[in-house]
């Protein structure tokens, strides 16, 4: 690239490319007519640069409802009754099959029709007003030369000041909102103000071709991770891991510590309204829905009610054994680490799961936080509350210096690692460790599928 300019500042005059990338990644050159940046005495010439890939065009991306949806005055007002029918729905269970997750599902699916139904009401109504506004000005406009009189030209007149009114209020909107984003949102200090420059994210496609190769590629896929998470699937038909039950037995007799008879009550005490409603009012907000679309902000429109409807559904839930229909989904979604991005085990998983799945598991795991330091060992500083990972790093440099300045040399150190952790453990193993610490029933793995 060679960079010139008759200003002070710098732009790029020309860049080279292979003739391999021209042929194969070259999608557009044109000349920006109109278009000066910086003052500049060049027409800028735009181009493109990219991976030819082949994707289904029949696919469309999951829906998300915006959360400035959720505000409308009049989406929350439906949604407020909505819940109210579906309370009044659950505290009438005479009738037979009474079932309060099927009836959470259902409900949660009409209100998503309703807020797309909504949203698509509300997208781009500024811009529509705006069009048609300016529409009717340029009717009565072409009207008042047409035939020209005083009423006509009054018309033209009141339809252009309507026009530039709103016009005037929504980029005052506009300038409101950028200002207010400024305020809360930009650098606050010399540190941020003096941060290196930082790439944006960009979409990372597999290099597919052809719609064959995206048939083979997506079921080679979707058999990997389904083997990695034990699906239950029928057409994948994966073999369940075994394990060495007799050798995990050795591993947990040499633990004595259990929980005692009150600890026990404590995680076996049924799902509160209160519980519901501290994990509803304390999740983080803006973070990506599952494949219902609803955020956490929606359950917040009125969160003492939908508190009390999760009492109720938790609690049948549980003595089912099982989670609903709706809260067992999830979207699977794959970032690209390193490698051959067609190996399945370079790319990284993330599991969206519905926001009203995550709140169950949520007081759970808040409850065993509690329980966790008196059954666990020192030494083990990860995912226990008031430990960190910090104090097995000081420990293992104290024990290397204590090995230099003793001159020890019969001395090691193993450092293990397991390879997709998170998404392959076993369930039965993790029942039976349960049950070793003393949990009771209710609490196992089982309970929260």
């Amino acid at each position: 690239m060679e960079y010139t300019s008759p200003q002070s500042n710098r732009r790029i005059d020309m860049a080279l490319v292979s003739s391999h990338i021209f042929v194969n990644n070259v999608r557009r050159i044109k000349h920006a007519h109109g278009m000066k940046w910086h003052n500049s005495d060049h027409v800028p010439v735009i181009f493109d640069i990219s991976t030819r890939t082949w994707s289904p065009r029949n696919i469309s991306k999951p829906w998300r409802c915006p959360t400035w949806l959720l505000a409308l005055p009049q989406v929350k007002e439906y949604l407020c009754g909505s819940l109210a029918t579906l309370m009044d729905t659950l505290a009438g269970h005479s009738f037979p099959n009474y079932n309060p997750g099927c009836l959470l599902d259902e409900h949660k699916r009409s209100d998503s029709i309703y807020l797309r139904e909504a949203y698509a009401a509300h997208h781009n109504t500024t811009q529509r007003r705006l069009h048609d506004l300016l529409l009717d000005a340029r009717i009565k406009e072409a009207e008042s030369r047409r035939r020209p009189s005083p009423e006509t030209l009054k018309a033209y007149k009141s339809a252009q000041t309507l026009y530039e009114k709103y016009y005037a209020t929504v980029k005052e909107s506009q300038k409101q909102s950028r200002f207010d984003q400024d305020l809360h949102s930009d650098e606050r200090s010399s540190k941020e103000f003096l941060r290196p420059p930082t790439q944006s994210c960009h979409q990372a496609r597999l290099p597919i071709r052809t719609q064959a190769e995206f048939v083979s590629t997506a079921s080679k896929f979707r058999q990997y991770w389904a083997q990695i998470f034990q699906s239950p699937s029928r057409d994948l038909n994966c073999p369940v891991q075994p394990h060495n039950r007799r050798r995990l037995q050795s591993v947990l007799a040499k633990t004595t510590r259990r929980l005692t008879t009150t600890q026990r009550r404590s995680m076996e005490a049924p799902l509160t309204a209160n519980e519901f409603y501290f994990a509803i009012t304390k999740s983080a907000r803006n973070k990506a829905p599952g494949p219902d679309g609803l955020p956490i902000e929606y359950y917040l429109t009125d969160p003492h009610n939908w508190a009390r409807v999760f009492e109720v559904c938790y609690s049948n839930q549980l003595q089912r054994g099982r989670m609903t229909k709706f809260q067992r989904r999830a979207h699977l979604s794959l970032l690209y680490k390193a490698g051959e991005r067609l190996e399945p085990g370079n790319h990284r998983p993330l599991t969206l799961l519905n926001s009203d799945a995550k709140l169950g598991p949520k007081i759970m795991s808040y409850r065993l936080g509690k329980t966790l330091p008196t059954i666990l060992h020192e030494d083990q500083h990860g995912f226990v509350p008031g430990r960190s990972i910090q104090q097995a790093l000081f420990e293992f440099t104290s024990i290397q210096q204590y090995c230099k300045l003793n001159d020890v040399t019969s001395a090691g150190a193993v450092l293990l690692d397991f390879t997709k952790a998170f998404d392959s453990v076993l369930w039965e193993v993790l029942d039976e460790v349960l049950r070793h610490f003393n949990f009771g029933p209710t609490f196992p793995s089982t309970t929260i599928r």
